[in-house]
């Protein structure tokens, strides 16, 4: 019994101790959101002032050299900046066709390295993954080529297939002439 009074008087004191342990300092969400609210309107209004006297201090200005007679001087260095904007984004604009143009021949050399099935299929990639796809299928489809006798086809079934891959530069030129002489030897 003893114990369970015990108990009982831990109970009893701990909401006393969850009411001494609430913050003071706490401000309702109604009072916080007011004073947000008016924060944000009064710097809203302050940009808007900022805004208007620099627009006012730069119409000063503006007719400060009409009287003076230096309005043309002002346009003329207004002139004289757009026209330099414009040389750089023309210039810029012939470095982007280059770009582009080298873009589009690294393409279609990619591209003529694949049969015309797999253009189809992968025809959709960018460069970058279309030249990863096309080494990891040159490392595959390496047949294995030996320095055997000259009559060997080197494992190919026809010269055709050689070809295409003396074209497309899986076999170098010694190779290949081993192997064509191979496939016309037994066509006699």
């Amino acid at each position: 019994m003893n114990e369970e009074s015990q108990v009982q008087d831990v109970n009893e004191q701990t909401p006393e101790q969850e009411v001494k342990e609430a913050p003071v300092n706490e401000v309702p969400y109604s009072r916080f959101k007011e004073v947000i609210d008016d924060k944000n309107t009064m710097k809203a209004e302050l940009d808007a002032l900022k805004h208007q006297v620099l627009k006012d201090a730069e119409d000063r200005k503006l007719k400060e050299m009409e009287a003076k007679g230096e309005y043309e001087s002002a346009l003329n260095m207004v002139r004289d900046d757009i026209g330099r904007k414009d040389s750089q984004i023309a210039e810029m604009k012939s470095q982007l066709e280059v770009y582009q143009l080298q873009e589009q021949t690294k393409r279609e050399m990619l591209l003529d390295k694949l049969s015309d099935d797999d253009k189809a299929i992968y025809g959709s990639l960018d460069n970058n993954a279309l030249e990863a796809h096309i080494q990891r299928l040159n490392k595959q489809s390496v047949p294995s080529v030996g320095n055997d006798q000259p009559a060997e086809t080197q494992g190919y079934k026809s010269l055709l297939d050689a070809a295409r891959d003396f074209q497309k530069g899986k076999i170098d030129e010694p190779i290949y002439k081993r192997i064509k002489n191979a496939f016309r030897a037994n066509q006699v």
